[in-house]
């Protein structure tokens, strides 16, 4: 093939490149143009790169030895000289190409030439004026000027003030990098660290700007979202509680990239958080369970009730109660003219004695049993006759045993404090002799009615006195050392922190006893000074994850508000408490009550017989109860309760609604469960389940929008009605699926002391901490030093501050425990690779966790947090500098090594540390006992059930 027909070759295929680019030109984006690598395309406008593109094709100059043709520079070979010439004048004369018979002998013309068989030879000549198309994709409109193809520049610019227009071999449309140019992703609403409560529906809004090119996709956590013609976007997602993470990603046609990330925090409700001055207690948050081992072990040992309540008995003089003469002349018996004159010795050697044993203090149904023996009872009696031949009678009256049996009922007031009241005391003697040493024998008979009678309503009397002034107070005070706490504590400082005063305030809300032990309800909470400028609304509570909240133990119930005692039962003839009169008169009562508690038909008839008809199921056999709901409990035509006044006013506060509108069940059930002694009516609660009046009733009154009836209260049924309407503490949506365990928690009672601390109590302790500027640290580089250094880094400092606190949450898929730290901003600065560098960013973090026993050596246990798998991790980065190409490496070990122990382990295992125990001084009980004589607990097992961290151990005593 003659060299003319590679020339119109090349034409060819550069004409139809020259029309590809004139169709494509600025109608395409640039991402369309991928495809086309502009440094393979060259600079010129020679054809030489189109070659290199087809390299090996027959019609490719750059194929061909001698080079391209088009440029003179690399030309080669023989004849180069005649060709250069020839281009070189086109335009100005006929160029002799080659030899030919026709025209058809010779090559096509190329660009803006003609060719012609002249002579045998080959002519080529320049054209003017027609249209043409060269290898020049950057110009247009092209025409052939003296056999040269020329034409006009294009117009590259796309209308795009945030794209750079140039033109090399097409036009080029490249995106300008700078901010207002740049994709850009934002999430408006909700805003970082934003605490959310009480819908778990929440609305995500957000902007998405892309000045150079078309969006391709928009994801929020994965899932692809619309955006509108602005921009602008609006979906929602299902909140779980604790910290959700929200990531919004957008790419656009032209391959570009971004993201924003941020979290936000969320409770079914919330709890205000409280000062040193003004603690505010979540309601039932806490709780224990005290079996009959901690009331009576059987052992003489300083870690039980009956043990402290030995040690006061030992103070029991019985003597001291009995007269001198117990009974003078004329007063005592006698027969014809002999009159005696009795006296029991009370001193010296001949005095009153006995050993006290077997003394123990149990809970029963509703309170406590106290039982003790003075064994080997002995007595030295005179009996003394002034008349002639009257004999006298002297000797020693002795008793295998004088048994005592005290009943006490526990009630708990409006304080939370609790109270023990002694309604029965029982005294009875056994197996006794007399002993008649001087005097006449025949007074055998008489002494023993006078021992076994008078005698014992002395020890009856004396103890009578002696429980309730000296044991009782022994045994509330150790009960309330553990029931009720106003204690400060300091938490040692995080490195480059500040320790942190706490104040703990405790309550008792509640409790249960049986036979078998004791159940409490607490209520607690944190009192701290906020040090940060970070608004918060308060801790998170846990709600319908499971649980019931910071929830009440289904067997442990509210009283009626007002009531402050644990009797509430009606009282009707059978019911009548009869003390020291076994049964009630009525059989088939007596057969039913007395399978539940024997002492009632076998000792006495008291007012615990009373309490616990309704418990034990015998409303029925024995006619009394709770009240019918007739009258003002029941409802009513009209407005208002005429018949009553009282019971009108009372009702009417709590529900206005039962005066304005109509007096229906539901003011009914307020007059049953806020006013039961204004309307004479009964709640039919009982002494087997008490808890403290006011702890969730109440009504929100003038305090609208910060209403102490929270949201647990609402949750569970026991708020005021009105709460959600003017306080603002409204049951949660419901969600399409519920995480976490949905179980009520129940104290196993295999150990003998358990206790519960609810997830809502932990978050607030953890909100406390945080509000506190606990969390707020300038950290040094000891911190970070193990985990950088084997990447080239040192010398690291970071500022921490966290936006939210730290929440503990087993609503997890999975209901493990976790805890998620979120939206912590980090500012780092160190040397990487003898480089000064920085980053800074927003972290959240979620990490699997465990409370366990890791050191039992000591006289008590440690308990430990472990950190176990990381189960949520996302940075959103503000800055950086010097990071290299293993900065994401670097920044990922140090957020989820160094910064996690610290702001999870080191934080919770420092509250663990300093966090009060329940402990009892007995010193401060019984005086006897030696100062720094301590009760407290150790727990050799711990879990967590139900959104409850708990724990089961036992009592011992520390001698300090």
């Amino acid at each position: 093939m003659s060299r003319l027909w590679s020339l119109v070759g090349v034409g060819l295929v550069l004409n139809f490149l020259g029309c590809a680019e004139e169709e494509q030109s600025a109608a395409v984006p640039y991402s369309a143009f991928e495809s086309v690598d502009p440094e393979s395309l060259g600079g010129g406008q020679s054809g030489t790169t189109i070659g290199e593109e087809n390299e090996g094709s027959e019609s490719g100059t750059a194929g061909q030895e001698g080079g391209s043709e088009l440029d003179p520079d690399t030309s080669s070979g023989e004849g180069s000289e005649t060709e250069d010439a020839a281009i070189g004048d086109a335009g100005q004369e006929d160029v002799t190409l080659a030899e030919c018979s026709t025209v058809e002998d010779c090559d096509e013309a190329g660009v803006c030439e003609q060719v012609a068989c002249i002579d045998g030879s080959c002519v080529a000549s320049a054209v003017d004026g027609g249209p043409c198309e060269d290898t020049d994709f950057c110009t247009e409109n092209k025409t052939c000027v003296q056999g040269v193809c020329t034409g006009t520049p294009v117009d590259c610019d796309d209308g795009n003030d945030c794209t750079d227009d140039s033109c090399v071999n097409g036009c080029l449309n490249e995106p300008i990098e700078t901010p207002e140019c740049s994709l850009s992703v934002e999430i408006l609403s909700p805003e970082r660290g934003q605490i959310i409560y009480g819908a778990p529906v929440v609305a995500v809004t957000g902007t998405v700007t892309s000045p150079v090119s078309p969006l391709s996709g928009v994801a929020l956590n994965g899932e692809l979202i619309q955006v509108d013609q602005n921009g602008s976007f609006t979906t929602s997602v299902d909140s779980r509680i604790g910290l959700n993470l929200l990531r919004l990603e957008a790419e656009t046609e032209a391959g570009t990239q971004a993201s924003h990330s941020i979290s936000y925090g969320y409770g079914d409700g919330l709890h205000t958080q409280g000062t040193p001055n003004d603690v505010y207690r979540l309601v039932s948050a806490s709780g224990f369970w005290l079996n009959d081992t901690v009331f009576d072990d059987g052992n003489a040992d300083l870690d039980d009730l009956s043990s402290l309540a030995r040690l006061v008995l030992e103070n029991l003089d019985v003597a001291s109660v009995i007269p001198v003469p117990l009974l003078a002349e004329g007063d005592g018996p006698g027969v014809a003219w002999c009159d005696w004159e009795v006296e029991v010795a009370t001193s010296g050697a001949k005095s009153l004695s006995y050993d006290l044993e077997n003394v123990s203090v149990i809970p029963i149904n509703g309170g406590i049993r106290l039982s003790a023996s003075l064994a080997n009872f002995e007595a030295w009696v005179e009996a003394v006759a002034d008349g002639f031949g009257c004999p006298d009678g002297k000797g020693w009256l002795y008793a295998d045993s004088v048994e005592l049996l005290v009943e006490a009922k526990a009630s708990i007031d409006v304080n939370g404090d609790i109270g023990i009241e002694t309604n029965t005391v029982v005294v009875s003697v056994s197996e006794v002799e007399v002993d008649i040493i001087e005097g006449f024998s025949s007074l055998f008979n008489w002494l023993v009615d006078w021992f076994e009678d008078d005698l014992t309503k002395l020890i009856e009397t004396e103890l009578a006195t002696f429980i309730p002034e000296e044991i009782v107070p022994v045994i509330e005070g150790a009960l309330t050392e553990v029931t009720t706490v106003d204690s400060d504590f300091i938490l040692p400082a995080l490195p480059g922190g500040i320790d942190l005063p706490m104040t703990i305030s405790a309550r008792l809300a509640g409790g249960k006893f049986t036979p078998d032990g004791v159940e409490f309800a607490l209520s607690g909470g944190i009192g701290i000074v906020s040090s940060i400028p970070v608004d918060s609304p308060g801790s998170i509570a846990r709600g319908t994850c499971g649980g019931g909240g910071a929830g009440l133990n289904p067997e442990v119930g509210p009283l009626p508000e007002g009531t402050g005692t644990l009797s509430t039962v009606s009282e009707g003839d059978c019911c009548t408490p009869t003390p020291g009169v076994p049964g009630c008169g009525k059989p088939e009562c007596e057969d039913c009550l007395c399978l539940f508690d024997g002492f009632c038909c076998a000792t006495a008839w008291d007012a615990l017989c009373v309490s616990e008809i309704d418990d034990a199921g015998c409303v029925d056999a024995c006619q009394c109860g709770a009240d019918s709901g007739e009258g003002c409990c029941g409802a009513q035509s009209g407005t208002g309760c005429a018949t009553n006044v009282d019971c009108e006013t009372c009702v009417c506060a709590v529900d206005p609604f039962c005066c304005n509108n109509g007096w229906d069940d539901t003011c009914g059930g307020t007059a049953k469960l806020s006013c039961p002694s204004q309307c004479g009516c009964n709640s039919g609660s009982s002494m087997l389940q008490v808890f403290a009046a006011g702890s969730c009733q109440g009504e929100c009154g003038d305090k609208s929008g910060d209403c102490w009836c929270d949201a647990l209260c609402v949750q569970n049924g026991d708020c005021c009605a009105d709460a959600c309407q003017y306080c603002g503490y409204c049951p949660p949506e419901e969600v399409e699926e519920i995480v976490g365990d949905t179980s009520e928690f129940v104290f196993e009672k295999t150990d003998p002391i358990e206790v519960r601390l609810h997830e809502d109590l932990l978050n607030h302790i953890l909100h406390s901490a945080w509000q506190g500027g606990y969390l707020h640290v300038d950290l040094g580089p000891e911190v970070f030093e193990e985990v950088i250094s084997d990447l080239g880094a040192s010398d690291m400092s970071m500022t921490v501050y966290p936006l939210m606190p730290p929440i503990v949450t087993t609503c997890t898929d999975d209901g493990e425990l976790e805890v998620h730290v979120g939206s912590v901003l980090c500012d780092a600065t160190f040397n990487f690779n003898n480089v000064d560098a920085s980053f800074k960013l927003y972290a959240d973090i979620q990490t699997e966790i465990s409370i366990q026993i890791v050191d039992d050596s000591g006289p008590q246990v440690e308990l430990g947090v472990v950190l176990k798998e990381l189960e949520g991790y996302q940075v959103d980065v503000l800055a950086t500098e010097g990071l290299g190409t293993i900065g994401e490496l670097l920044v990922d070990a140090v957020l989820t090594d160094a910064l996690v122990q610290l702001l999870v382990a080191d934080v919770l295992n420092n509250l663990i540390a300093t966090y009060p125990v329940p402990t009892v001084d007995l010193n401060t009980l019984v005086s006897t006992i030696p100062p720094g004589t301590l009760m407290t607990g150790d727990f050799y097992k711990v879990g967590w059930q139900a959104g409850h961290f708990s724990a089961g151990g036992f009592i011992f005593k520390v001698d300090e």
